[in-house]
């Protein structure tokens, strides 16, 4: 595609000037370098502006104007300058930082912009596309029925572009190559990339697709994936601990008070576990361990023995269950 850039003054960025052309013309801009602004601009059309550029009266010039007013200038800031106030709203992409790498996103950027303007700028009707591509394949072609093979060929590519550029042992750069030209409603390579590398199943990620590249042609494959998502409950347990007071009342009278302290014990723990054992009674929670954490034993002695309490508190590990829900759009990951 024929782009202009206009080359308004500036020396202190030449250099900066020079790699963004060059890079253009690397990714396959064909440009028209014009520094006077004296010929009727292409669509689409790119302004490089420096500092010194925003304080000349450049804004007013017709060319640059009526560009901006027809939606067919991209301005670009070369450092923290600022676009003259006079031109109409049209997209803007800062350069100021750029070094000259191809895959720097701003400037990946600029090619989307640049891209997305020349389809705006062609021509919008099926025969006028047609003639356009005829025009591109025949130039050059003086024998009439070349032509009209040519012609044909064409017309019949144009009714069967989805096939054609289906073909499976040229993929994927025969897919990228029609993305690339609006053809057989194929993705652009970035856009098939990105569509092949998002996490299977995952909604958000196809809303990131559709945010990224809101006219791409895997829009709609997108949307409706989301729209025919489904919602997963799944549950997990967690660990969790609940604290209960276990006190028991003196028992029988033992010879010895360790003997009566062990039988408090065991009495203490039996009820631990029966307490701990009621929250298992329900579906939320499922009972790992009860533990025993003492305070002190309640003993008394008299004629007849040893008599032993417990006055404390049991640890109750339990396994709580949790559900979250999750949305899956599509495959199964």
């Amino acid at each position: 595609m024929t782009t202009t850039i206009f080359l308004i003054s500036g020396r202190d960025v030449e250099a900066k000037r020079q790699r963004i052309i060059l890079a253009l013309q690397d990714v396959g801009f064909s440009l028209n370098l014009n520094a006077d602004l004296d010929a009727d601009p292409s669509c689409p059309c790119i302004a490089l502006w420096s500092r010194i550029d925003a304080t000349d009266a450049f804004g007013l010039k017709t060319e640059l104007a009526k560009a901006a007013n027809d939606g067919r200038l991209i301005s670009v800031l070369l450092d923290a300058s600022m676009v003259p106030t006079d031109l109409a709203s049209h997209p803007i992409v800062d350069l100021s930082k750029w070094r000259g790498s191809r895959d720097n996103p701003v400037f990946i950027e600029l090619i989307g912009k640049l891209k997305v303007a020349a389809q705006e700028c062609a021509p919008k009707t099926a025969t006028a596309k047609a003639a356009r591509r005829l025009r591109l394949l025949t130039k050059g072609l003086k024998v009439a029925a070349v032509l009209g093979l040519a012609y044909t060929a064409v017309t019949l590519f144009l009714s069967n572009q989805n096939t054609v550029c289906s073909i499976t042992r040229l993929q994927p750069n025969l897919s990228d190559m029609c993305g690339a030209m609006g053809l057989g409603g194929k993705p652009e390579r970035e856009e098939r990339l990105a569509w092949e590398g998002r996490p299977s199943g995952s909604c958000q990620a196809l809303r990131d697709h559709i945010q990224r590249f809101p006219n791409g042609a895997l829009r709609s494959a997108a949307a409706d994936l989301i729209n025919g998502r489904h919602i997963l409950a799944e549950s997990s347990w967690i660990a969790d601990e609940q604290r209960l007071p276990v006190v028991v009342p003196m028992g029988d009278g033992f010879s010895e008070r360790t003997l009566a302290e062990a039988d408090a014990w065991d009495r203490s723990m039996r009820q631990a576990t029966m307490q701990c054992e009621g929250f298992a009674a329900t579906d939320t929670y499922r009972l790992v361990a009860a533990a025993l954490t003492p305070d002190s034993f309640s003993c008394d002695f008299t004629a007849s023995g040893h008599y032993c309490g417990f006055d404390g508190a049991v640890a109750c590990a339990l396994e709580r269950q949790q559900t979250t829900t999750r949305e899956l759009c599509g495959e199964v990951p």
